[in-house]
């Protein structure tokens, strides 16, 4: 265990020397800059490697410790790398009183510090005992999180289980084809929208029965959402379709001349929470039901505006 000894240097000679010894004596490993600095270190530098080693710091509070600049720093050092789970600072009080600490830091005059009065011997049994028990507790934190992933993972197996059973039922098909009719019902909201704003981009809606809807938009444009199974009894070979695309054979009927401007298909999946999510088969990426829609409201934009484009070029 290694320790690093933040102090004013008046404090060495009286107290922090014969500290560092017991210290050792005890079989604490201690960073002290009597034995760490030597000619032509930078002390910044030093000191911040100091601190990122150790395991805690002592640090001995006292009227000088309070008026330097480094060891206001040293202080500042040990507070960053604390957290809520293991604190690192041990406070030692040398002739001062809860008062001054107070006005020091009232973070560091509310916890227990070792006064020096009972001499070097008792502050060292102090600091062993701080530090015994910041370690169980540090521990029981340890395994405490281990226990939690567990439980997380014990969870997510057991979710991802009925999750594959209800993607094998009618009830998961149930749900698979609501939400696709929820999804019909939301892209035809959303088009309505587009159409009540529209002044110059004619938009109608020309199809429209319970899992699929149907949409012609400016300059000839399709866009048509579906949903279909192949079975009765799972989800298995169910998607919902989203294409976009442009028949540019005047009767509409040779499917030779259409351009295809977006043809996906978005299979149900469970995840192991129990929601239902559709996932793209051409990219692997998973939707919710809100934000599929505001995709596919983007991809019929995206394909108006690419048409658009295509004219104005025509045009000039």
């Amino acid at each position: 265990m290694k320790l690093f000894i933040s102090h004013a240097s008046e404090d060495k000679a009286d107290f922090v020397e014969p500290l560092v010894e017991a210290l050792g004596s005890a079989g604490f490993e201690v960073w002290y800059d009597k034995y760490e600095l030597t000619l032509g270190d930078s002390l910044l530098q030093k000191i911040s490697q100091g601190l990122r080693e150790c395991d805690y710091g002592v640090v001995v509070l006292s009227p000088d410790f309070f008026l330097k600049k480094w060891t206001k720093a040293e202080l500042d050092g040990l507070f960053a790398i604390e957290s809520n789970e293991r604190k690192v600072i041990l406070p030692i009080w040398k002739d001062v009183t809860v008062e001054d600490v107070t006005a020091f830091s009232p973070i560091l005059a509310g916890r227990l510090g070792a006064p020096t009065s009972g001499g070097v011997d008792t502050v060292v049994a102090e600091i062993q005992r701080a530090v015994q028990a910041a370690e169980r507790m540090a521990t029981f934190s340890s395994v405490d999180n281990a226990i939690s992933l567990f439980k997380a993972l014990d969870d997510e197996v057991g979710g991802t289980k009925r999750a594959v059973a209800l993607a094998a039922s009618e009830e998961g098909l149930r749900v698979a084809e609501e939400s696709a009719a929820n999804l019909v019902n939301s892209l035809r909201g959303s088009f309505e929208k587009l159409a009540s704003v529209s002044k110059h981009l004619g938009i109608r809606i020309d199809k429209e029965e319970q899992h699929v809807v149907g949409f012609t938009g400016p300059y000839s444009l399709r866009f048509v959402l579906g949903f279909y199974k192949t079975f009765t009894n799972s989800i298995q070979g169910s998607a919902l379709r989203l294409m976009i695309y442009r028949n540019t054979d005047p009767w509409g009927q040779d499917q030779k001349k259409r351009e295809t401007f977006v043809q996906e298909d978005f299979v149900p999946v469970f995840h192991h929470t129990g929601k239902l999510l559709w996932k793209s088969e051409k990219s692997s990426r998973q939707f919710t039901s809100e934000q599929l829609d505001v995709r596919m409201v983007e991809d019929a934009v995206g394909a108006m505006k690419k048409l658009h484009e295509r004219q104005a070029k025509r045009n000039s």
